[in-house]
């Protein structure tokens, strides 16, 4: 149980012996988690920026092998019940057996109930408990916040390596400012959404709908904003906007949903003095990318799934 955000490294450990302890009881592995961070009621002025989005969180629980994902609304019945009243409805309503907890996960009102509290309460309740240790990268303790940091400072590679998987954003494509086919880099452009975001610059990646895929320059920017690379129209607020150059493509992709994999940071966000400064670093952005994706021609790669 828990928010799972990101469903990391860290949680996959958990998520694995969650499955080992559930084959050897003959029990179903099951994970209790929340719609929203807890956070949203306890303090929502420190609502964390989402690592993933709801409908990719559960993608990734079932993928790791949960079987039964429980998602509850986090609320102030919930926030404000004791550890052993949390632990009673586990066992009552959801017919609880058996619990893997994490090493620092807390549970019930003020945040109250540990993995110590759980191992004394659970024989009256006819539960068992298995405790899993924190996962270490370089002495470091995979978590969610940990994430977070590498991704706000554009540490893609850093992330990645926490993840076990390539950190992305998935969204449809929506009709843009046609700045980028103006100057001869077409862009799709994401409709935003609730996830975080790295900051402002240019990034290596893949991108993949339906069954194609194609190597990318992805951008990240504040173009409708003081900060944008160029001079934002009348009356345009400051936003961030997520689109991406598909290589070796030329197709029309509005309206469809669309995946970009983040996998190095090519560059910071530059401001140019004239579109041929701007073409000219484009072109050189879209060289450095091939390089660090390794393609130089279109391949049979870009045909699959990357």
């Amino acid at each position: 149980m828990g928010n799972f955000d990101g469903v990391h490294r860290g949680h996959q450990k958990i998520i694995l012996r969650l499955r080992e302890d559930a084959a050897q009881k003959g029990l179903t592995p099951a994970v209790l988690t929340f719609s929203r961070h807890p956070l949203a009621i306890i303090d929502s002025s420190r609502i964390p920026p989402r690592l993933t989005a709801l409908p990719e969180k559960m993608r990734l629980l079932a993928h790791a092998g949960v079987a039964v994902a429980h998602l509850w609304e986090f609320n102030t019945d919930l926030a404000s019940i004791t550890p052993e009243q949390f632990m009673a409805m586990l066992r009552n309503k959801l017919n609880v057996r058996h619990v893997v907890i994490g090493h620092d996960h807390t549970f019930g009102r003020n945040r109250e109930g540990n993995w110590h509290l759980m191992e004394q309460l659970a024989p009256a309740l006819g539960l068992t408990v298995d405790h899993v240790e924190a996962l270490l990268d370089n002495s470091h303790i995979i978590s969610s916040s940990h994430l977070r940091k590498a991704i706000l400072r554009g540490d893609i590679a850093s992330a990645n390596e926490m993840l076990g998987y390539r950190f992305s954003h998935s969204s449809k494509v929506v009709v843009g400012r046609g700045e980028g086919r103006a100057l001869g880099f077409p862009t799709a452009n994401l409709a935003p959404i609730d996830k975080i975001t790295p900051p402002p610059g240019v990034y290596a990646g893949w991108a993949y709908w339906g069954r194609q895929s194609r190597p990318a320059a992805i951008n990240v920017s504040f173009e409708c904003g003081e900060r944008g690379t160029i001079k934002p129209l009348p009356g345009e607020m400051g936003c961030t906007i997520v689109e991406a150059n598909l290589l070796y493509f030329d197709g029309d992709l509005y309206g469809r949903q669309l995946r970009l994999e983040f996998i190095a940071k090519v560059r910071d966000e530059v401001r140019f003095d004239s579109r041929t400064e701007l073409i000219a670093q484009i072109k050189h952005d879209v060289d450095e990318i091939r390089h660090i994706l390794g393609q130089s021609s279109c391949d049979g790669r870009l045909n699959g799934n990357g």
